[in-house]
């Protein structure tokens, strides 16, 4: 099986790497048992427990 290669050339080019989403769920932030476990798992006890 042949495999065919392609030889890209990015001299004086810009390279960088795909988009990055950079977010968090304030649902599950810090609410794995400090202070205590997100129990409904909501976003409106997330944040409060954000708060604790």
């Amino acid at each position: 099986m042949a495999v065919a290669l392609e030889i890209i050339s990015f001299v004086e080019c810009l390279l960088s790497p795909a988009f990055v989403d950079l977010h968090f769920h304030m649902d599950a932030t810090l609410s794995r048992g400090i202070p205590r476990v997100n129990k409904s798992g909501t976003l409106l006890e997330g944040i409060q427990l954000w708060g604790e």
